[in-house]
């Protein structure tokens, strides 16, 4: 049986399987290069749209006079704490193309040491009013924001939040956190050890 398979009159059948089998491995080499190739087309259609999309920034600064309110109320007999500081919350677009901003949450953590590594951005919206952002522009928005808890000794007083957006690319949303702490002698300061709060997606 097996000398037949090797027989000379069966070399034309083997003749059909080694060249079936070279069609195979050839158009299983043309797939790879082709997934070669469309996985490179994505990578360099992503890095155009990144390179022309839009990109929201987020800065916050003192508004001038008071800076920072500190009170407490009582609530069943027992005293709570509260602190506000009023803020310049700045976003500008520095990105090639316009932005459409959805909303802006922001809130002030008071006393809370230490602080989570990624943010809870599940925190009370400042502005649900939707509004483009040309190229090259900001737009600036006044808040006062209070959060409860007191400074104390030794408390860190902390701002953040999130700025939500669609750029022309895409219906899907993007976002921009911003988070900053307050330090002893009152200024704004961000955040350089929790990268999860100063993020662009």
């Amino acid at each position: 049986m097996w000398h037949d398979a090797f027989a000379p009159s069966a070399w034309s059948n083997w003749a059909l399987v080694i060249v079936g089998i070279g069609a195979v491995i050839a158009a299983l080499w043309t797939l790879r290069t082709l997934s070669e190739q469309t996985f490179a087309a994505k990578k360099a259609a992503e890095a155009l749209i990144s390179s022309e999309r839009a990109w929201v920034m987020v800065d916050i600064q003192h508004q001038p006079g008071v800076v920072i309110t500190e009170g407490k109320t009582t609530e069943g007999g027992k005293e709570r704490y509260h602190t506000g500081v009023y803020i310049s919350c700045i976003c500008s677009n520095q990105g090639k193309t316009p932005a459409k901003i959805i909303e802006k949450r922001i809130c002030l953590l008071a006393g809370i040491t230490p602080l989570a590594e990624e943010p809870n951005l599940e925190i009370p919206i400042v502005d649900a009013v939707p509004h483009y952002l040309q190229a090259g522009n900001e737009s600036k928005h006044d808040w006062s924001i209070e959060g409860k808890g007191g400074r104390g000794i030794g408390n860190v007083l902390i701002i953040y939040g999130v700025v939500k957006y669609r750029t022309i690319f895409s219906d899907q949303e993007v976002q921009t956190t911003f988070g900053y702490k307050l330090t002893v002698d009152d200024r704004l300061e961000r955040f350089s050890d929790h990268p999860k709060y100063n993020e662009n997606t």
